[in-house]
């Protein structure tokens, strides 16, 4: 965080998104990320495009659980110009 204090930006928000996804990368490490004939069972679907773009009320209600506790992705909401 300092060197974003000493380039003039505040955090003033720190989220975690993608908690539903972090079970499927763990399984695609363990088996090798790289690995395409080896899909970890159970969860491509979680992983898929199209449920990402539907939204179904089930999956993004465990998102949202899950976020805080195991978010794949951390994003940084910055303010410029405080010091």
């Amino acid at each position: 965080m300092s060197l974003l204090e000493e380039a003039g930006a505040r955090c003033w928000r720190i989220r975690y998104r993608h908690g539903l996804h972090a079970p499927y990368w763990w399984l695609r490490c363990l088996v090798g990320h790289k690995n395409e004939t080896s899909q970890p069972s159970g969860f491509t679907g979680v992983s898929s495009n199209g449920d990402i773009l539907r939204h179904p009320p089930l999956t993004t209600m465990m998102d949202k659980i899950l976020n805080p506790l195991i978010g794949k992705s951390i994003i940084f909401y910055l303010k410029k110009g405080y010091r």
